[in-house]
């Protein structure tokens, strides 16, 4: 009896002992800004590492807010200054800097991983904390993880406007004149330090004609070095006398400080200066729309829409490009590419292709759209648009074969024979011609430079002629039965030909 009483007695020591090492090696105090804190749920111990759960209410304690995707396995948490994804089972944390414009997030790797234990989501503590810019120690002999609100932290609040200067053509350095030439052609946001100070040059792009300009909406320092531009180019009123010529509208403006490491934007809108990957999609036939009754439903309900929309169905995103309400049949759109430069963002290169010359259409409003998928599971958001493609003289049936070419020949203005073409340089000219731009604005009708004549088989002569414009110049066509056609066609190879001085 003594030795069952004693063996009771001991069992029950034993498990005293046992229960104040487990509680022991489970104690935690967290210390939050000098302030002993209770977390709200149990922690727990993985590699050495303080595991909480999301819904501990520390994360809510220092101004953060913690959301789960259980579909996608993905916890989220959002700070002031940044977003932390973490997926479960994966030892990888992508912080998200609100401000840091090149979407592309900081990949930190860990070395334990999110898990789900009892239907709670488990983190590291530590990884996830200093992730929102919180210093993280331990206490060994306290037990205690101190946290310290890192408020010494250098980032300027999104309102805070850049000074700077826009220059005119005469105060642009010498040492700049050749970066600007360079850059002054592409669409974009570009930018350079030179002797202190970051010259930034803004760019319109190509333009049929002058009288554009940039209108400089914002300048604003997003933080420590990155600098963030927000423009819009002004089209030409009506009413307005403008050069008949393509011009490049470009603003440069100077900001002093040389220690600008990222500058970015947007222009109308678009984004320019991040990095660009292609997306790879697939366009969807008819029989591919129709597969899936969600797709197709979704599809029919846009139907009329001119401009973009997306929807995701399980883990693809599908996107609509339409063009709205068209008179006949005939038209379509191409889908030129898809790019990203965000890792949730994508962007939708299309053209509107209206109907060829004497194309056969559907005499009935029609609603011309494409439909394609985007296999991206962190793609969340789809932009683009759809630009109507540039009439050529091939595409308007105007086109000449250099088989049918007889002569080719320059003239001055004198309409004095300069030069004869050799066959073997007919090809390249018909080329250019046929590529050619239909501009349909006004120019200047004036004869500046040389004349270009090309003779056809069946009587045709062409008459190309310059009004001084380096990339411009105005086309009759006439034919053997006295018609006539003419064009104001962009066309630099063959401008370049007719201000040339031939010897």
């Amino acid at each position: 009896m003594k030795k069952a009483f004693l063996i009771v007695i001991l069992t029950l020591l034993f498990s005293s002992l046992f229960s104040q090492f487990i509680f022991a090696d489970n104690e935690l105090n967290i210390i939050l800004d000098g302030h002993k804190f209770e977390l709200l749920t149990p922690h727990t111990f993985k590699a050495n590492r303080t595991m909480i759960t999301a819904d501990s209410g520390l994360f809510g304690k220092i101004g953060a807010e913690a959301s789960y995707d259980e579909a996608k396995g993905k916890l989220w948490i959002e700070g002031e200054y940044s977003k932390v994804e973490l997926t479960i089972n994966e030892p990888v944390i992508y912080i998200h800097r609100k401000y840091d414009f090149t979407g592309i997030p900081l990949t930190v790797e860990m070395d334990v991983a999110p898990f789900i234990e009892n239907n709670k989501v488990y983190i590291p503590l530590r990884f996830a904390l200093e992730s929102l810019d919180m210093i993280v120690d331990w206490d060994g002999i306290n037990k205690a993880v101190l946290i310290t609100s890192n408020k010494k932290q250098n980032i300027t609040p999104v309102e805070t406007p850049a000074e700077y200067k826009e220059l005119g053509t005469g105060e642009i350095p010498g040492e700049l004149t050749g970066w600007v030439e360079a850059n002054s052609r592409e669409r974009g946001i570009y930018f350079k330090i030179l002797n202190g100070k970051t010259y930034i040059l803004i760019c319109a792009g190509e333009k049929p004609t002058g009288g554009y300009s940039i209108q400089l909406d914002g300048v604003t320092m997003v933080a420590p070095g990155s600098i963030y531009i927000t423009a819009e180019v002004i089209s030409p009123s009506p009413d307005m006398m403008v050069t008949q010529a393509i011009t490049y509208p470009c603003i440069l403006i100077a900001v002093d400080d040389d220690k600008i490491s990222q500058v970015g934007g947007t222009i109308d809108g678009y984004s320019y200066n991040l990095p660009k990957t292609t997306v790879d999609f697939e366009v969807l036939d008819t029989v591919k729309m129709t597969s899936d009754s969600r797709l197709w439903d979704w599809i029919q309900k846009n139907v009329g829409l001119s401009g973009i929309a997306f929807t995701r169905i399980d883990k693809d995103v599908y996107v609509y490009v339409g063009a709205g309400e068209k008179p006949t049949g005939g038209y379509s759109i191409d889908i030129i590419n898809v790019i990203r430069q965000k890792p949730d963002e994508a962007y939708v290169f299309a053209v509107l292709n209206n109907p060829e010359p004497g194309m056969p259409v559907t005499q009935a409003i029609t609603y011309p759209y494409a439909v394609i998928r985007l296999s991206q599971e962190s793609i969340t958001n789809v932009h683009g648009e759809i630009k109507d493609a540039p009439k050529t003289i091939k595409s308007v049936g105007a086109a000449i074969s250099p088989e049918d070419i007889t002569d080719i020949s320059l003239y001055n203005l004198m309409d004095e024979k300069i030069k004869t073409y050799a066959r073997e340089e007919y090809a390249a000219i018909a080329e250019a011609f046929n590529n050619a731009r239909i501009d349909d604005s006004f120019y200047i009708m004036i004869l500046a430079g040389n004349k270009l004549t090309i003779s056809l088989k069946d009587g045709t002569t062409i008459q190309i002629t310059s009004y001084g414009s380096e990339t411009n110049i105005v086309a009759i066509k006439s034919g053997p039965d006295g018609k006539a056609q003419s064009w104001h066609l962009i066309c630099p190879e063959i401008a370049k030909i007719l201000l040339s001085e031939i010897k």
